[in-house]
């Protein structure tokens, strides 16, 4: 009998977490949360938020626990990427937010592709979020993105091997097309418009008999 499972690796610098969690499909992912400690970034203007960045001691804000909750919650990603053998995927979502008093409310959500809606179906929770602390204080609008990147391979379809028998489509492929992605970030955007980047969500899946 098969046993099937998602493994959550959630990796910053200082900090190795491991979680699994038991679901009903045919295969198992590692899913790795590069340090979602979350960037500010404004176009023309880089600002990093120092705190917690580097520190051996950083926890996970609120926000950055509703984003993994919501972008590690997929149910439809085996099935749906699983027709080739190596697959590489990347997208991102774009989240506008305004500021009302100590709240905030989101106004907009919005896919790169229309593939992540069907893979991450609980992207609706980012509603319920309150973005109140990336705000500076003189923001009344800013727009967070969350990049994300899938690569995964079904090792008994695969037709084209290296000389180790690896995929000759490799997680350094899958890194450089999502590099490729972050220009895409600033595309639509004006010259001083302040962007609240992610660091990216990173998912490898395998089969296992």
């Amino acid at each position: 009998m098969r046993r099937k499972g998602i493994q959550l690796n959630q990796d910053t610098k200082a900090q190795n977490a491991h979680n699994k969690i038991v679901m009903k499909t045919g295969y198992i992912f590692f899913i790795m949360l590069l340090s979602i400690n979350l960037l500010y970034i404004d176009v023309a203007i880089s600002q990093t938020k120092k705190e917690g960045l580097n520190s051996l001691n950083h926890k996970n804000t609120s926000i950055e626990k509703s984003f993994y909750k919501i972008f590690t919650q997929s149910d439809n990603l085996c099935s749906r990427l699983l027709n080739d053998s190596v697959a590489i995927y990347t997208t991102n979502f774009r989240i506008e937010v305004i500021r009302k008093g100590s709240k905030t409310t989101v106004t907009k959500i919005e896919a790169a592709d229309s593939l992540a809606y069907k893979l991450f179906p609980k992207y609706p929770g980012l509603k319920q979020i309150n973005f109140i602390e990336l705000f500076n204080k003189s923001d009344q609008k800013i727009t967070i993105i969350m990049p994300i990147m899938v690569y995964g391979a079904d090792k008994r379809r695969i037709k084209y091997r290296d000389i180790q028998g690896n995929p000759l489509t490799n997680m350094n492929a899958a890194i450089n097309a999502l590099k490729t992605s972050y220009f895409n970030f600033f595309s639509n955007e004006g010259v001083f418009n302040r962007l609240v980047i992610a660091r990216p969500l990173i998912c490898e899946y395998s089969y296992i008999e």
